[in-house]
């Protein structure tokens, strides 16, 4: 049997109480909502392949749970919509037109690398782009996936 380390309880360990207490009282709508944080959570950190605890959270715990258990959590599990790939080349398109928002933009550049994009694949991102909205939008997207890690 695992013991604890001396470290804090995680988020998600903490949760495993809230959603415990949800399932025992029955509350089905709160529960649907703690399952989709958890849930959250995870595809973050899937799509990021980084820690998804960041100070901006800290710092507005309310922006933290929505952004993790709506957007993460409860879009991204509607796969029979748009699969994880077709829902950020959607942000991705939006973002290359709006302008003005690199770190956004490059920030779903490295979710789609981390689900699999290849060099092909966003030579033809960039092309779409330029051919769709403009060269200089294309060249801003390709600067941006040379900041990509």
């Amino acid at each position: 049997m695992e013991k604890q380390s001396e470290q804090p309880l995680t988020k998600g360990q903490l949760l495993l109480i809230h959603i415990a207490g949800l399932t025992a009282k029955g509350d089905v709508t709160q529960l649907k909502s703690a399952l989709y944080y958890q849930q959250g959570v995870e595809t973050l950190a899937t799509l990021t392949n980084a820690p998804t605890q960041r100070p901006i959270f800290d710092f507005a715990p309310a922006l933290d749970y929505s952004i993790k258990s709506h957007l993460y959590g409860y879009l991204f599990s509607r796969t029979d919509l748009l699969s994880a790939v077709d829902r950020e080349l959607v942000t991705i398109g939006a973002l290359s037109e709006l302008g003005g928002v690199n770190g956004q933009l490059r920030s779903h550049l490295t979710a789609v690398k981390n689900l699999g994009f290849n060099l092909q694949h966003f030579e033809q991102v960039i092309s779409t782009v330029s051919e769709t909205f403009s060269q200089e939008s294309g060249k801003n997207v390709a600067n941006m996936l040379k900041e990509v890690k």
